[in-house]
């Protein structure tokens, strides 16, 4: 079958192969992918700018959905033909306080897909039952596979940031997460909530408006600083998210949440942070950091996106092949798409 593996640990050091169809275990199903998202972990696994360890040869890809085609003796579940959408989580221990508890995406044995376990930027991948949801026969493929980012976003400003209605929220970075942020912002009653970017990312700034941003802040325009300033009377915000990663964007974040407030980091950066965090201990203010997500945070997704809750039309222009993949990973990397969807089968 035909996948998108990263061979080596070197820039540009994937391919397009042919490689074995996977087996599918007795706990597992066999998925025939239909759509698959390029998330921007993607482009820095493909540019070699990451964070965090991978495991090649490994084929990349993790936000994806699809039909299962086969099961395992153990599944209870899905049946043959159910279309499904796949957790990240592709192999945890099952033992930990963690997973015990229900909080399996700190499992300290966790693999992910598409970084230490082969992925679904692939015609099938085998997925274990414990990590998958059924879809609403009314989502597509295209838009069931932006799943797993919305989680993401729901993750870090519901379940781990303290929003209160009627008070404003930053968002940093107008990338996919951050865009998706907003939207959960919105949901949550942030008002006003406050994009900001730089201009070689307009066309995303442009639809961080679209999907309800109230104020845009363009930070090689002006400086972030000074609007907030303005914007709260010097007091700052009781919330910034930073969905860039780097240490301009935490110094920022920093400069600007309110005393007591909350910086929520969820954008993983390939260098350290270089940076006294000081003024969060004259603050007060705290840090908290936000990673992948749960079952639960999986199945309230899904109704909001089947209700119509999350607008998922721009995120969905851009459409692949899977021959042509690198033309999808091209137009991530040079911010003309918010996101690219492969078609691996199509």
């Amino acid at each position: 079958m035909k996948a998108v593996v990263k061979y080596e640990e070197k820039p540009r050091a994937t391919r397009l192969m042919d490689i074995g169809k996977p087996v599918c275990g007795e706990d597992q199903v066999l998925l025939k992918v239909m759509a698959a998202g390029v998330c921007g972990s993607d482009v820095d696994i493909w540019n070699q700018n990451i964070g965090f360890k991978i495991k090649p040869p490994v084929v990349q890809g993790h936000e994806f959905c699809g039909v299962i085609v086969e099961k395992g003796e153990r599944g209870k579940h899905f049946q043959i033909n159910d279309r499904v959408v796949c957790e990240t989580a592709a192999q945890i221990c099952g033992e930990c306080v963690y997973c015990r508890t229900g909080n399996y995406n700190q499992c300290p044995n966790r693999c992910g897909y598409g970084a230490l376990i082969d992925g679904a930027f692939s015609e099938y991948v085998a997925v274990p039952e414990r990590i998958l949801h059924h879809m609403p026969d009314t989502l597509s493929f295209e838009r069931a596979s932006l799943t797993e980012p919305c989680c993401v976003a729901y993750n870090a400003m519901i379940v781990k940031t303290q929003i209160q209605p009627g008070k404003p929220a930053v968002i940093i970075g107008p990338g996919t997460i951050g865009l998706l942020c907003i939207i959960m912002a919105k949901l949550a009653g942030a008002y006003p909530v406050i994009a900001v970017g730089r201009s070689s990312s307009a066309n995303r700034m442009e639809i961080a408006g679209q999907l309800g941003a109230d104020i845009l802040i363009y930070s090689d325009r002006e400086d972030p600083r000074d609007a907030v300033r303005k914007l709260t009377g010097g007091i700052g915000v009781p919330v910034v998210c930073d969905c860039a990663g780097n240490t301009s964007t935490f110094k920022l974040s920093m400069d600007i949440v309110a005393p007591n407030g909350q910086i929520t980091k969820v954008g993983w950066g390939p260098a350290p942070i270089d940076v006294s965090i000081d003024p969060i201990v004259q603050k007060g203010a705290s840090i908290q950091g936000s990673f992948s997500h749960t079952w639960d945070t999986w199945e309230t997704v899904i109704r909001l996106i089947d209700a119509g809750r999350i607008n998922l039309e721009p995120f969905s222009r851009f459409i692949f092949g899977i021959d042509d993949w690198e033309k999808a990973f091209e137009a991530m990397d040079s911010r003309q798409a918010v996101k690219s969807v492969i078609l691996p089968n199509a």
